[in-house]
């Protein structure tokens, strides 16, 4: 009633803050779920080139999306990607790694709008950010009015949340289940990964996790690179996109 009154707009409950967190996270979440729908509206009702129309915040998008890659792939070989809802509700889905990224992207994410966060060093993640651009798609920034590409370094990212990973090929159960209790802090519903869960899973969740933070204020980008070391788990606030 407040903001009715003042003649504020949806946009306020995103920036207020309230004593009890959880309803701040729901304020705040209706919010981006009220400015989605009337997203949708607009493109419905909006006869407009795509060309023209105004690029959408990173915060509206539906599904920000994760995977990682700790060595270059051979195609075919399978990648764990993680697609996450504005709830942060987490479903695990298996890709046939195309160096053309073909199959990657689920019907209904290339449809409504994405954040897609690649959890890799450079060298290993451009070729496939190369490949979307090629399908239109651009890195954070870019002229795409419906999708952004990342890059994050999952093991720094881990790093900078406490949680120091060990070699893919022997991670001890206990560094896997604090990987999973970190996201779980942060509301991520994994009830498809188990609580020591392999560690593709999990690295590809925190993937999905960063590019969220970005999309709303809470992590910065250099170019297409996301910045492993701000904010840690729980941090609340603006860290502005550069």
């Amino acid at each position: 009633m407040f903001v009715l009154s003042s003649g504020g707009t949806i946009d306020a409950f995103i920036e207020a803050v309230f004593n009890f967190p959880t309803l701040a996270e729901s304020f705040k979440y209706a919010a981006y779920d009220g400015l989605q729908r009337l997203a949708a509206a607009r493109r419905g009702t909006d006869a407009a080139p795509a060309a023209g129309r105004e690029r959408e915040p990173p915060a509206m998008r539906p599904w920000f999306l994760g995977l990682s890659l700790s060595a270059p792939p051979e195609s075919g070989q399978p990648v764990t990607v993680c697609v996450m809802d504005r709830w942060r509700r987490c479903r695990l889905l298996s890709w046939r790694y195309d160096p053309g990224a073909a199959g990657l992207l689920p019907e209904e994410v290339e449809r409504e709008g994405f954040v897609l966060a690649i959890g890799a060093a450079d060298a290993v993640g451009r070729d496939l950010l190369a490949s979307l651009e090629r399908r239109g798609y651009r890195p954070a920034g870019g002229a795409d009015r419906h999708a952004d590409l990342v890059l994050i370094d999952t093991d720094d990212l881990w790093k900078a949340w406490g949680v120091r990973p060990a070699p893919r090929r022997r991670e001890p159960v206990a560094s896997r289940r604090r990987q999973y209790e970190v996201l779980r802090a942060q509301g991520l519903d994994l009830s498809s990964a188990g609580s020591a869960g392999p560690a593709d899973q999990l690295d590809a969740a925190a993937a999905a996790y960063a590019g969220y933070q970005w999309a709303t204020g809470q992590r910065s980008c250099a170019g297409s690179r996301l910045d492993p070391g701000e904010p840690g788990p729980g941090a609340r606030g603006n860290a502005g996109r550069r």
